[in-house]
């Protein structure tokens, strides 16, 4: 992870002092900006994974790798202001089913269960352009990460169906626990490189500081209707909280894929 970083900087700092050796009479601003965007432009990023023959383009993640989809508005030639949404929502529904063996007759077990959370992310920061050489742009950006971590709710209804009548026992199981939330701050250095106007590939890195709370209050409840005699119903609480600070080094440098626009 961090021979990743010392890479990317050594691949910034050469390109920095080399332009500065050759154009020694120019300033950063008065290099060809053809290509480049401009004050008063908006761009939108995206990750590249996968080879040219699978290519693919997925939103960029914040510091607990969680996507999010951001615009970049530029406020001078050289600096932009960064913000960023995005929702992460996890809706599982799961089925199994099983033959047992009860009293010496086959019965079948059918369990449904589903699992359901909800985050949404907020992200707001900036760059500083250094146009080290043409078409060429090499940035250092900082950033702030907020992200609200929804509930957690687990439902789960098993059968167990006799075959040769109708009659089946129930058991069903609901479970809620509080969410949390999470902030972080983030710095990223990288580069773009302009293969047409307005639109580049460049490579990015990012690393920084986050703090996570997640958890609180939790309650269960299960009721359980058999076959035969009267539901019975058990009803559980507690609480469990769990909170983290981590110092967050990517292990990869992500390749982006960039396009603005000229708004004026």
């Amino acid at each position: 992870m961090k021979k990743a970083a010392l890479i990317l900087l050594g691949c910034l700092t050469g390109v920095y002092l080399f332009a500065q050796d050759s154009v020694k009479t120019k300033t950063p601003l008065q290099y060809n900006r053809q290509r480049l965007p401009e004050k008063g432009n908006l761009g939108i990023s995206f990750t590249a994974n996968g080879l040219l023959a699978n290519l693919l383009l997925t939103p960029q993640t914040n510091n607990f790798n969680q996507p999010y989809f951001h615009v970049k508005y530029y406020l001078k030639d050289d600096v932009d202001l960064i913000a960023g949404y995005g929702i992460s929502s996890n809706n599982t529904k799961t089925y199994q089913s099983d033959s047992l063996l009860i009293n010496g007759a086959m019965s079948l077990k059918e369990l449904d269960s589903t699992y359901s959370r909800t985050d949404v992310h907020f992200t707001i920061g900036g760059e500083k352009h250094f146009y080290a050489l043409n078409n060429l742009d090499a940035y250092f950006g900082g950033f702030l990460d907020i992200s609200a971590i929804g509930k957690t709710k687990i439902k789960s209804v098993t059968n167990i169906n006799d075959r040769d009548t109708v009659n089946s026992a129930t058991t069903t199981f609901v479970y809620t626990e509080d969410g949390g939330f999470a902030t972080g701050i983030r710095f990223s250095a990288g580069f773009n490189y302009f293969i047409a106007k307005k639109l580049a590939l460049g490579a990015e890195y990012n690393f920084g500081y986050q703090y996570q709370s997640v958890g609180g209050d939790w309650i269960s409840s299960t009721n359980y209707d058999p076959v035969k005699g009267s539901a019975t119903n058990t009803n559980a609480q507690g609480a469990a909280l769990e909170q983290k600070n981590t110092i967050a080094f990517n292990s990869v440098v992500q390749i982006t894929i960039s396009y603005f626009f000229n708004l004026r």
